[in-house]
């Protein structure tokens, strides 16, 4: 396998395992988050009303995040499917096989 192969297969791979850890994050966020803010609560020695401020903080950014995510998606999603139009119906086959391995 040439470099732009292991390469192209290389960022698939691990574009496939980031959107695989993002649906986790995704279901875990609020827990992930509440521990968050008690972990900096004890290390920081934060007030009630610091908790409060940067949990509005938070959720002040988090429209804009949701944004980001999305976008960083449509970015992936266009990727792949540059990257499709380099493998052979054989590479892509091959590389959908990989993808359910690793899926599990």
């Amino acid at each position: 396998m040439n470099k732009q192969m292991k390469y192209a297969f290389l960022s698939l791979l691990l574009i496939s395992l980031m959107g695989q850890a993002q649906t986790t994050s995704k279901n875990n966020h609020q827990h992930h988050r509440e521990n968050k803010i008690e972990q900096l609560k004890r290390t920081l020695d934060l007030t009630d009303a610091q908790v409060l401020k940067i949990k509005a903080i938070e959720e002040s950014f988090a429209g804009e995040k949701k944004e980001l995510r999305s976008k960083m998606d449509d970015v992936k999603r266009r990727e792949r499917e540059e990257f499709d139009k380099v493998f052979t119906a054989e590479q892509r086959a091959k590389l959908k096989e990989l993808h359910e391995k690793y899926k599990k």
